[in-house]
Parts: C-alpha cells; sequence; structure tokens
C-alpha cells in the first residue's frame, strides 16, 4: 500500500514539474500563426503554462535567424499587431517567454507573413483575404446612419450615430485590421442608435460602420469610426489628462524600466517597457484598465510604480484628506480594486499650483517625493510594504531646475531603498532628463539617452 501512494505521489510530481512541465518557466509559447492584416502582419500564439511574466517578440527579414526583439506583451496577451512594416516585405517572427531573472524562455515555432499583401501568410500557407460585406442599398428612402462616433470606456468601445429616418434597426460591423478588410457584422439592434462593444481587439486598432435596415432593404454603410490598439486612439486628450510615469527595478546585473501613460477618461494603462534584452523603448501596449478612481482624477496625484512582481498605481488625494490609494497588477492586463494604503498629509507649503508628486517602488517600501517647482525643495514620505502607515514628510534638499520648467513636463520617480531618481519627461519632445538623490543631496540634471516613445494620442 505504501508503495502505491509513493508511486502515485511521485507520478502527480513528475505529471506537474517534470513530464509535462506545467509550472516550468521559460516554456516555449506553441502554435504560432502570422497573418498579413491591414497595413500591419498580426501574429498569435497559445500561452505558455508557467509564464505569469510576459512574452517578447522578435523579428527577422531572414528566415531561421537575425530575429531581434521588437516587442514585450504582458503575460495574459497571445497576439500582437506589427504595424512597423514595409509593404511587400517578408517577415519572420518567433515568440519567447520572458522570466523574471531577466533570461529568455524557448523560442516558438517561426511563422511568417508578407506586409501588405492582400494574401495572407499563415506558417506558410497563403489564405485569400475576405471581402468587406456588400451593403448595396435597395431602397431610396433609407439613409446611410451620420455621425458615428466610437469612444473608449472601462469596458469597451462605445458607438453612437445619428438615427436614419425610416428605419427599423441598425448592424454594426467591426474590423480588426484595417478601414477597408474583414468587416463582420457584430450586432443587429432596434430602436436604438448606441451600442457598447466589450468584445475589443486589444492588440490592432477596431474599425467600424453602421448600416441602417427596414422591411424593404438596407441603406448603404455609414462613415467609418475607429478606436485604436497597440499605437493610437481617435480619442484626442491633453496631457492634462494623462499622467506619465517612469519606474524600474534591478536584480542583479537584470535591470527593468517602464514607462507608463495613463488616460483620465477612460482610465486606460499604456506601457513601454525596457530591459537588458529589449534596450530602445519600444511602442507602447495597451495593459489594461483601472478601476473606478476614488475620487475625480483631475483634482488629484496618480503615480507608477514597478518591481519584480507587479505593477503598481497609486492614488492620492493632496487637496482632500491625504487618502493614498494602491492598484496592482501581476504583469497582465487586470488592475485589483483600489485599497486605501494610509493618509499622507500635504507638506509644508503645499499649493496645487506648485507642488509636484512622484510615487515609487522598492522591494521593502513605497516612497513619495514632493517638488516645490517654486523654491526647487524637495520632500520625501515612506511607507513600509504591506503597512498603511506614512512617515512624516521630510527635507531632501533642493534640486535645481531642469530646462522642462517653461513647457510642459511629468515628474516621476524611480526608487530603492537606498537611492532614487527624479525623472521629467516632455511628451512633445520626447525628452527625458533624470537626477540622482544619493541619500545626502541631488546631483546634476542628465540628459536620458534612452527616449520613451510616447503615444500618439498624447501628442496630438
Amino acid at each position: 500500500m505504501k508503495k502505491l501512494l509513493l508511486l502515485l505521489s511521485l507520478s502527480l510530481f513528475m505529471f506537474y514539474f517534470g513530464v509535462y512541465g506545467v509550472l516550468a518557466e521559460g516554456e516555449a509559447p506553441s502554435g504560432l500563426k502570422a497573418k498579413t492584416k491591414g497595413k500591419g502582419i498580426n501574429i498569435s500564439w497559445q500561452k505558455a503554462p508557467g509564464n505569469d511574466y510576459g512574452y517578447y517578440v522578435l523579428r527577422s527579414e531572414s528566415a531561421g535567424s537575425g530575429h531581434q526583439i521588437i516587442q514585450f506583451v504582458s503575460s495574459d496577451i497571445t497576439s500582437y499587431q506589427d504595424n512597423d512594416v514595409k509593404k511587400g516585405q517578408n517577415y519572420y517572427y518567433m515568440v519567447k517567454s520572458g522570466m523574471k531573472n531577466g533570461k529568455q524562455g524557448s523560442a516558438s515555432n517561426e511563422a511568417t507573413a508578407k506586409a501588405g499583401s492582400s494574401d495572407a501568410a499563415d506558417d506558410g500557407e497563403k489564405k485569400p483575404a475576405k471581402k468587406t460585406p456588400s451593403t448595396k442599398k435597395t431602397t431610396a428612402s433609407l439613409e446611410a446612419p451620420a455621425k458615428v462616433k466610437a469612444s473608449s470606456t472601462s469596458d469597451g468601445i462605445m458607438l453612437t450615430w445619428k438615427s436614419s429616418k425610416n428605419a427599423d434597426g441598425y448592424h454594426i460591423y467591426r474590423s480588426t485590421g484595417a478601414e477597408d478588410e474583414d468587416f463582420k457584422k457584430i450586432a443587429e439592434i432596434a430602436g436604438e442608435t448606441s451600442y457598447e462593444d466589450k468584445d475589443v481587439a486589444k492588440d490592432a486598432s477596431n474599425f467600424y460602420y453602421v448600416v441602417a435596415y427596414n422591411k424593404k432593404g438596407k441603406s448603404d454603410r455609414s462613415e467609418l469610426a475607429s478606436v485604436g490598439g497597440v499605437s493610437e486612439t481617435v480619442s484626442k486628450v491633453s496631457s492634462k489628462g494623462v499622467h506619465v510615469g517612469f519606474e524600474g527595478f534591478r536584480d542583479g546585473g537584470y535591470s527593468v524600466n517602464e514607462c507608463a501613460c495613463i488616460k483620465y477618461s477612460d482610465r486606460s494603462v499604456w506601457i513601454s517597457h525596457a530591459d537588458n534584452n529589449l534596450p530602445n523603448y519600444p511602442p507602447m501596449v495597451n495593459v489594461g484598465v483601472l478601476p473606478e478612481f476614488p475620487a475625480k482624477a483631475e483634482d488629484s496625484v496618480l503615480g507608477f510604480g514597478i518591481n519584480k512582481n507587479y505593477r503598481f498605481m497609486f492614488f492620492y488625494e493632496p487637496n482632500k484628506d491625504g487618502n493614498v490609494y494602491i492598484s496592482s497588477s501581476k504583469f497582465i492586463n487586470s488592475w485589483t480594486e483600489w485599497a486605501q494604503i494610509g493618509e499622507l498629509p500635504t507638506p509644508t507649503g503645499y499649493h496645487k499650483d506648485n507642488f509636484k508628486f512622484a510615487f515609487g517602488v522598492s522591494p521593502a517600501y513605497f516612497c513619495c517625493v514632493a517638488l516645490d517647482t517654486k523654491t526647487m525643495q524637495t520632500y520625501e514620505a515612506v511607507c513600509a510594504s504591506g503597512a498603511k502607515s506614512w512617515s512624516p514628510w521630510k527635507s531632501t534638499g533642493k534640486i535645481g531646475a531642469p530646462r522642462f520648467m517653461k513647457g510642459g513636463y511629468f515628474f516621476s520617480l524611480a526608487y530603492d531603498d537606498k537611492m532614487y531618481y527624479t525623472v521629467m519627461q516632455q511628451p512633445e519632445s520626447n525628452g527625458f532628463i533624470f537626477n540622482i538623490f544619493d541619500g545626502t543631496s541631488w546631483g546634476g540634471w542628465q540628459e536620458g539617452s534612452q527616449r520613451p516613445q510616447m503615444p500618439e494620442w498624447l501628442l496630438r
């Protein structure tokens, strides 16, 4: 009996950890496919068991060699739209699992497609492009829906349009690739002039048109409306409606830096990830939507932090009672509900028009640095990880005025237990400068050698 139990236990152990490698970090993703989609190439793969950190997307212009990393995506993402391509060029892709020690896991199979071609390559097999559904007008009295608009929501994309006279209802069509390719009908509604699409592709632009119908037939299709995916969106916001944060961590010889953009309007979070394997910042990718803010974002402070295991978002109310809230994400596209982590009273001399705040994360602490932009005096407050009590504000001396002070800029913080550095970024020029505090005093402002790429919607 004991031998039987021992053999059973050994078999289960081998099943989970050995033979099948279910929890083996760095296992290769499987089933990689590539196909032409719109003006770019879309690749997709099956999730690698045991991967809770993310994936590196690699590309080459030659089969079997020369693959370079072009993007890093969260562990729950299994597709990527590559729009940085040349029409007619063949591209060869592989995907590798990321590992928390900075090493790359085993490579997937190689998949290829030709950019800008009417045919799509799927693991080397040609497939005909799909035609746009026919929406020929069959009744002169039924006009196409007008003023179709698309906007991001916390759950997806909201479409609205002006009603068509004599219409009984509407058909909604969507493409996740290009303006004139691969449209599919996703809904039919009656009596409404709005529709929320909750089944949204997060890794590609989403294009829509609407067709009115009645018993006699259908109208022409409406004008297109779209909301972007990886690197663009039609929603235009100013820098006052966005927070930009920067944070990194080191683990031995491995270092990670991430630049984050958070839109107040829809609470979407966008990340550009750089590390030893990906030294230059790629275009930003969407990494989910934050829960409803605890208070009005424009009257509060947002902060971004990262460590080996999590991304963090901070929400601080300096104009109210000093409440600090935190939401986290384990390198996936979902964020936890906001949890309060104590109160942080405003520093001496605080005025909302003069002060900037930045948050950072270390293995043991959360940190907040305040900057009085009139006097250039800085202050520090810390909170032990897992605690709900912040230290009193401590003066950390004056910092020299950077060249960004006269223009629009964002103030952020990268932090460890012994030193930290503040970062100023100017989105319009992708400017990036930093200043290191060594625990005693500030140094001088230095030019960043890497320039995080701001998303197009922030620069418009």
